[in-house]
């Protein structure tokens, strides 16, 4: 990404559905079997701001896993960033976020759980910069 000066600003989507907890099998006495809900399964938006001479990357999600905000490093064309509560007391979906951003387009996948583990979630993401339109 070339510098420009200013953040670059991106946005887009983001699409949810359920995702499953690795146990590995040394684990054979650990059991997590926790009733499915269809909270954070969905479709949401994703903002994302990168500064370019740091690479920090801040955003937001709004949608089933929201509202949540992205916080993290863009290096090399690599994002990776946590993926946090607005409010943290909500006990809403947190987790990381795992991506590449080249050109005009950014993609990549988030892993997300409640709070209390009760539901786990995986979404895929895609996003433009800003006047640029998404492609999926």
């Amino acid at each position: 990404m070339a510098p420009t000066g200013a953040d670059d600003h991106w946005h887009g989507t983001y699409k949810s559905a359920s995702g499953e907890l690795y146990i590995p099998p040394d684990w054979k006495n650990v059991r997590w079997n926790v009733k499915e809900t269809p909270s954070g399964i969905g479709e949401g938006a994703m903002t994302l701001s990168v500064d370019p001479s740091s690479g920090r990357a801040l955003g937001s999600l709004d949608g089933p896993l929201g509202p949540g905000i992205v916080d993290g490093l863009l290096s090399e064309g690599k994002l990776t960033a946590i993926v946090a509560r607005k409010d943290p007391a909500d006990q809403g979906f947190t987790g990381t976020l795992v991506g590449s951003m080249s050109g005009d387009h950014a993609e990549g996948t988030m892993s997300l759980s409640l709070a209390e583990a009760s539901a786990v979630r995986r979404a895929t993401f895609a996003l433009s910069r800003a006047g640029q339109a998404a492609a999926r």
